[in-house]
């Protein structure tokens, strides 16, 4: 009985020892647009502690919901949420602050609710999902009051508004909806896996596949493989189910992700002399056209690969070179465009406290259960 009151006073205080150190991490990202390492470095340290002792508890035998077993569970969620957080970073989705925000709510979860659902498999799926689908839907929001006020103020652009069309996008996402669907069905035995996990497990193949689909031949042997699948399976229907499951899930997934690309570069912007030019500044879009367009070789040899953080130091002192060197000869190279990174560790740690709150549960599965259940008692 002691045992089991020391334990939850001990999560309790937990609680209280994160939820501080997130609160700071979102005070300095909305002042500084910055999440500081010495911040996350402190949310690692007390996790690590807290674990520790929650360690020891489990030994006792006497916390039911601890056991040596649950800790390697721990270990294997981890992993996941470490291997989730290098890609979100190196694909470019999210600069390296937000991605280690990531992995620190990440580490809570469990610790706070050790029977949580969805544990040790899912739950970082989970987790991205909370934080990813109620930034978009408010940002739907934001976007649909801003389309109103241009329409009443008639200054609405129909080529504005359409302004992503991009083919290989939904090809590419149907595609592998439509295979890991089929797969999942002739290997139904072997292969657990849910519309909900593939759909997060899309925000990091997806930028590969699009890539590769941009060669001609790659894409015409996936179309050929779709083919045959359709003139030699035994059942056609199965494969026409499929194609339109694969529709349904493809179109929400690219306008989730057009969404959030526009999310996190909708920034403000601002002019920024080159003597201020340094490692994190984050130059805009626009700007990288114009670079581009003057010296395609410097483009192609420096600034091929920008991370959300910003530059690099290599990149920022070759950009400075090469501002110097070109002594104003280039229309819009001086001053710089760049804008100012957007906050996000409030919808990260939104996204952790709505899945503390629905137990593990990604909100996309939740209200689906919710329509279902109204549509029972109906």
């Amino acid at each position: 009985m002691i045992l089991l009151i020391a334990y939850d006073i001990t999560r309790i205080s937990f609680i209280f020892a994160a939820g501080s150190t997130l609160k700071s991490i979102c005070i300095t990202d909305n002042l500084n647009g910055k999440i500081r390492n010495k911040l996350i470095l402190e949310s690692i340290r007390t996790t690590g502690i807290y674990t520790a002792v929650f360690f020891l508890f489990s030994l006792t035998g006497h916390i039911p919901s601890l056991s040596p077993s649950w800790f390697l569970s721990y270990l294997f969620h981890v992993l996941i949420l470490s291997l989730m957080s290098v890609v979100l970073w190196k694909m470019r989705l999210w600069p390296a602050g937000d991605s280690k925000l990531f992995f620190v709510c990440g580490l809570l979860p469990p610790l706070l609710m050790p029977e949580i659902l969805n544990f040790p498999f899912t739950l970082s799926f989970s987790l991205l999902l909370n934080i990813l689908l109620p930034a978009a839907a408010v940002f739907i929001a934001e976007a649909a009051a801003d389309l109103y006020r241009q329409i009443a103020r008639k200054k609405f652009s129909p080529e504005s508004f359409m302004q992503h069309k991009n083919v290989s996008d939904f090809f590419s996402c149907f595609l592998v909806f439509f295979l890991a669907r089929y797969i999942r069905t002739m290997l139904m035995s072997f292969i657990k896996l849910d519309n909900y996990v593939l759909f997060a497990l899309m925000i990091f193949i997806y930028p590969v596949i699009s890539r590769l689909l941009k060669n001609i031949r790659i894409s015409l042997f996936l179309l050929l493989l779709l083919f045959l699948m359709f003139i030699f399976t035994k059942s056609s229907h199965e494969l026409v189910y499929s194609a339109f499951i694969s529709i349904g899930l493809s179109l929400p997934f690219i306008g989730l992700r057009k969404l959030m690309e526009i999310l996190m570069q909708n920034d403000s912007i601002m002019q920024l002399q080159p003597k201020y030019l340094r490692e994190g500044v984050i130059i805009t879009d626009r700007y990288k056209e114009i670079i581009k367009k003057a010296y395609p070789e410097f483009f192609d040899g420096v600034l091929y690969k920008i991370y959300p953080d910003g530059l690099s130091i290599f990149q920022a002192n070759m950009l400075s070179k090469l501002i110097k060197e070109d002594n104003n000869r280039t229309p819009g190279l001086v001053p710089l465009e760049v804008r100012r990174g957007k906050p996000f560790a409030v919808w990260i740690t939104a996204g952790l406290v709505l899945t503390l709150l629905i137990n593990g549960e990604n909100i996309a599965a939740l209200c689906k259960k919710i329509i279902l259940l109204i549509s029972g008692l109906i």
